[in-house]
C-alpha cells in the first residue's frame, strides 16, 4: 500500500524516475525470475518447434532414401533400353518357405498380365502367374515348379534350371563330358521362352553325379535373395507372345 501511495505522489517524471529505481532494487529479483521465466518457456517453444522441424525433414529424410533404393534397386543394366517394364514393390507371400510365392502391388491396371517375366536388378526372379486389379502373384525360379532354360556363359554348355524339394537350385540336364566347372556363371540361353537370353541368373557351387550315371547337374547359387526382396520389375511384352508361352513347356 505504501509503495502504491508512493507511486501515486508527485509529477509523471518523478513517478517513471521511482518506478525505475524500484525496478533496480526492491523489485529486481521478481522482475529477474519474471523474466527468466518468459526465456525459459520462450526456450521451450523454440525447442518443441525444433523437435518439431527435425521430426519432419526425418520423415522426409527416409521418404526420400526410400525412393533412391527403389530407383537403384530397380536400375538394370542388362535389359534393352527399349525394354519396356514396370517397378513394383512386394507386398507379402504365400505358401510354404520351399514352395513360397511373392506378391506384388501392380496388376491389371498397370497391363501387367500372366507369364510376364520378372526381374530385379541382380537377376532374374520368376514369372506373373496370377493376376488381379491391383496386384499379382509371382511364381519365383526357387519354386520346385519353376524350369527355366540356362547355360554357362563362359562354355555355352545348356540345361534347366530347377529346385529340388529341398530348396536347392541346380542346372540339370547336363551331360558327364560337359566343360561346366565351379564358380561359373550361369545366365539364361535362347531355349528359355519365358526370359531373353543372357539374363543373369547365379554361379554354380558344385557339380554333383546323378543316379542316373548318364548325366551331372550343377547346384547354383541364386544371384538373386528371392526371400529377401523388396522391389522387382515387370518386363511387359505383346499378349501374343504371353499365350504362346503358356501353351509350351515353361522353360
Amino acid at each position: 500500500m505504501f509503495i502504491c501511495l508512493l507511486l501515486a505522489i508527485g509529477s509523471i517524471e518523478t513517478r517513471f524516475k521511482k518506478v525505475d529505481f524500484l525496478s533496480k532494487t526492491i523489485y529486481l529479483p521478481f522482475i529477474s525470475t519474471v523474466t527468466k521465466l518468459e526465456s525459459i518457456l520462450k526456450a521451450n517453444s523454440e525447442n518443441d518447434k525444433l523437435k518439431e522441424d527435425l521430426a519432419n525433414l526425418f520423415i522426409k529424410q527416409n521418404i526420400l532414401e526410400t525412393k533412391i533404393r527403389k530407383f537403384y534397386s530397380t536400375n538394370i543394366d542388362y535389359i534393352d533400353e527399349t525394354a519396356h517394364f514396370i517397378r513394383a514393390d512386394v507386398t507379402g507371400f504365400s505358401g510354404t518357405f520351399q514352395k513360397r510365392y511373392l506378391i506384388i502391388n501392380k496388376g491389371k491396371n498397370e497391363g501387367i498380365i500372366k507369364n510376364m517375366a520378372v526381374i530385379c536388378q541382380q537377376g532374374i526372379v520368376g514369372k506373373i502367374i496370377s493376376v488381379g486389379q491391383n496386384f499379382s502373384v509371382i511364381l519365383p525360379v526357387n519354386h520346385p515348379l519353376s524350369k527355366v532354360g540356362v547355360l554357362d556363359k563362359r562354355s555355352r554348355v545348356q540345361g534347366v534350371l530347377e529346385t529340388d524339394i529341398n530348396g536347392n537350385m541346380l542346372m540339370s540336364i547336363i551331360t558327364k563330358e560337359s566343360d561346366i566347372a565351379k564358380s561359373d556363371t550361369i545366365v539364361t540361353s535362347n531355349i528359355s521362352t519365358l526370359f531373353p537370353a543372357g539374363f543373369p541368373v547365379g554361379q554354380v557351387l558344385k557339380i554333383c553325379n546323378t543316379p542316373e550315371d548318364i548325366y551331372v547337374q550343377a547346384e547354383i547359387k541364386s544371384f538373386v535373395d528371392i526371400n529377401n526382396l523388396e522391389n522387382v520389375i515387370i518386363l511387359l511384352e505383346n499378349e501374343e507372345k504371353n499365350n504362346e508361352q503358356e501353351n509350351r513347356k515353361d522353360y
